[in-house]
């Protein structure tokens, strides 16, 4: 279940992208507890697999787009109990973390210890959006299996957001995954 945001959502909603998102994040949280004996959150493949055994669906939660919490790494803990595990850095926007397949440019140092904080609360890094130089940068600092939830390889479809070859191996390298 990917709660996405953008910086764009303040035009497209006039409220700002945090209300937005803590509207999202409510009425998703509603629904799963009205749901209750069909769906559950699961943060591990653990509580995947009792889900399934119990005849229940699954519902992992993943930040696409950290625009709805303002970019702040201090809310990533806030959002692990709450059932988060997987986190982009950018959804098509270079931002105060990244930049992003629209713009070129690196990690950012507020990028960096968003990353670290993922990792240290067990928040899967999803490299999908990002720039290639962004990419290699958390290539260079990542102690976890990184993920690309949404990006293809270029050699199946050759789009500025999809992997390079090299890109996969280095995902597959630190014991991580892509989505086709």
């Amino acid at each position: 279940f990917a709660m996405f945001t953008t910086p764009d959502f303040d035009k497209w909603f006039s409220k700002p992208v945090t209300e937005v998102f803590d509207a999202m994040l409510e009425n998703l949280e509603q629904e799963l507890a009205r749901n209750a004996d069909l769906i559950t959150k699961a943060g591990s493949a653990a509580e995947i697999e009792a889900n399934h055994a119990a005849g229940k669906m699954s519902a992992v939660l993943t930040l696409e787009g950290p625009a709805g919490i303002n970019f702040d790494a201090g809310r990533l803990e806030e959002l692990y109990d709450r059932g988060f595990r997987i986190s982009t850095l950018s959804w098509n926007e270079q931002n105060i973390l990244t930049g992003s397949i629209a713009t070129g440019g690196g990690l950012t140092d507020a990028g960096r210890e968003y990353v670290r904080e993922c990792q240290r609360l067990g928040i899967l890094v999803d490299v999908s959006h990002i720039s290639d130089e962004a990419f290699w940068d958390i290539m260079k600092i990542t102690e976890a299996p990184i993920v690309a939830s949404h990006s293809n390889l270029r050699s199946v479809c050759n789009h500025s957001r999809n992997l390079t070859e090299d890109m996969y191996r280095a995902i597959c390298e630190t014991g991580g995954t892509a989505g086709i």
